[in-house]
């Protein structure tokens, strides 16, 4: 209830009688002086509260928030980066894998296929071929069935294998897709993969059945066949590999991402400066320079630190380098074996086109000139690629060690050496060195381009191949170590890390608990 009182101003010239509304229940203190008095009044009592064991109780609080809030983090950080880690090495990189051998063994298999042509065709043995023992071997060296079924069924193994990895990659729609294969995920590539190559498969067999009767719609069936894994299958298993190789470097830069530096970093230099001040708080207090507890949790949290980010560093350095030393390389000779096999293909359906070469023929040597070689085995000068590129196999072999380059450039130099012999045979006859004879004269020729193209009596492609395919399987092998090697010092370092943050914050603890007891006696 509110009334009216009579106050005199305290300067004493105020009239008397003069009277001053007031609320009787208003505090007397107002503006900024009544609060500086009670902040005053509150400052007293709370240090009258907030004695000296009070103030250890609370910075145990402290340490215990920061600290256990700084170890949590942490080990978030760390399941985080080997979670990264493990599906880089495990599913994406596998992905990478099985899709670069999907990609070589399609190859492989189209390339063969559109050599089978040769297997039923009584080839023109009489070139001091007059063994018949000799003739049958030449006969048998030309057999592919075997070759084209053992790929397709490595190929859909692999296809297998991508189905259970199971990734669900999809592009990045900002990239304006010209076709379904560059628009498509994981999923519907493998789909488009699983229709498509049965029917590749039935168009092969249908040509072999032609075949071994002598039509020669055969030829027709191969190059059909040719085309839909050239022009459907093989962007699909490219457009793959694209996804799977994103997926790689995604998991790759998650699992060393700089952020976790600079977050653990905050971290320790907030435990860091708990720790200070609780070393002055402990000076202030107790009159002691230093506390021998206190100094060894900050010594163990320095140390924590140390290891955390070697840990980081040694991870982030093995992945790098296998990166630089195991994937790279891993893809550059895929490419080149791929190359080699796509130059194969169109020389063997080349020579079943003797009257529609043309496109084959520029295939073949586009395919060449990507490896970074000419047609006759030198190097290709550099800009003679676009995009200043060097060409897929040059830039293989200056990964190599030095003394393994020559068996590989050797068997190349061997094969374009018969791929040349095989374009002068087959040349038109106003071309060829030797351009008279007949038709028997012809198909002598002819002959001999087919013996050599099937590697019957020169077996340079063959080991070429088998090279690169050596070396091929020697990178993913390095690959899949190098990325397996990059976990343990995570585990080891990053983790010992983690336990010394924990045993920081109980050296802390245990030398405020040691200056309770003494207050407390």
């Amino acid at each position: 209830m509110t009334g009216i009182v009579s106050r005199v101003v305290r300067d004493g010239t105020a009239a008397a009688g003069q009277v001053l509304p007031v609320n009787a229940n208003e505090p007397e203190d107002h503006g900024t002086a009544g609060w500086s008095r009670r902040a005053g009044r509150f400052a007293n009592r709370w240090r009258e509260w907030v004695d000296v064991p009070r103030q250890f109780g609370i910075a145990m609080v402290i340490v215990v928030i920061f600290f256990g809030g700084a170890a949590g983090t942490t080990a978030l950080i760390f399941v985080h980066r080997h979670h990264a880690l493990r599906v880089a090495g495990e599913r994406a990189g596998a992905s990478v894998i099985e899709s670069q051998n999907l990609r070589v063994d399609l190859s492989y298999a189209d390339a063969n296929a559109a050599a089978l042509v040769f297997d039923e065709v009584k080839l023109d043995l009489d070139l001091n071929w007059n063994n018949p023992q000799l003739a049958r071997d030449a006969y048998d060296a030309t057999r592919t069935e075997h070759a084209v079924t053992d790929k397709v069924t490595d190929a859909e193994m692999a296809l297998a294998e991508l189905r259970r990895l199971n990734t669900n990659l999809c592009p990045d729609h900002g990239t304006n897709p010209t076709d379904l294969a560059d628009s498509s995920c994981e999923g519907d590539l493998l789909d488009l993969l699983e229709r498509q190559i049965p029917t590749y498969t039935d168009l092969v067999a249908t040509a072999r059945a032609h075949n071994r009767v002598g039509q020669q719609v055969a030829q027709a069936y191969l190059q059909h066949a040719s085309a839909l894994m050239q022009n459907k299958i093989l962007p699909a298993v490219d457009q793959l590999f694209v996804l799977t190789g994103a997926d790689l470097d995604r998991e790759s830069r998650r699992a060393t991402d700089a952020t976790h530096e600079v977050e653990i970093a905050v971290l320790l230099g907030t435990c860091c400066c708990t720790a200070l001040g609780s070393q002055l708080l402990l000076f202030r207090r107790t009159q002691r320079v230093f506390d021998v507890r206190l100094l060894a949790g900050t010594g163990v949290l320095l140390l924590a630190g140390g290891l955390m980010f070697a840990g980081m560093g040694i991870e982030r350095s093995r992945v790098v380098t296998a990166q630089e030393k195991g994937y790279q390389p891993m893809v550059l000779f895929t490419q080149a074996r791929v190359l080699a096999l796509q130059t194969r293909t169109d020389d063997n359906l080349s020579l079943i086109s003797l009257s529609d070469r043309a496109q084959y023929d520029q295939g073949s040597q586009d395919a060449v000139r990507a490896l970074g070689y000419d047609l006759d085995g030198k190097q290709l000068a550099t800009g003679s690629l676009p995009a200043g590129r060097r060409g897929a196999l040059v830039a293989a072999l200056d990964r190599l060690p030095a003394p393994d380059r020559p068996a590989l450039t050797a068997d190349l130099d061997a094969w374009l050496s018969t791929r040349a012999v095989v374009t002068a045979l087959l040349a038109p006859a106003g071309v060829a060195e030797n351009p008279a004879g007949g038709v028997d004269e012809e198909l002598s020729r002819f002959a001999r381009a087919t013996l050599l193209t099937v590697n019957c009596r020169e077996p340079a492609f063959a080991r070429l191949d088998q090279e690169l395919d050596k070396v091929l399987n020697v990178r993913q092998a390095d690959f899949r170590a190098r990325m397996s090697a990059s976990a343990p010092p995570l585990d080891w370092l990053g983790w010992s890390g983690f336990a010394g943050v924990l045993v920081a914050a109980l050296f802390i603890l245990a030398g405020f608990r040691r200056r309770l007891r003494e207050y407390a006696a």
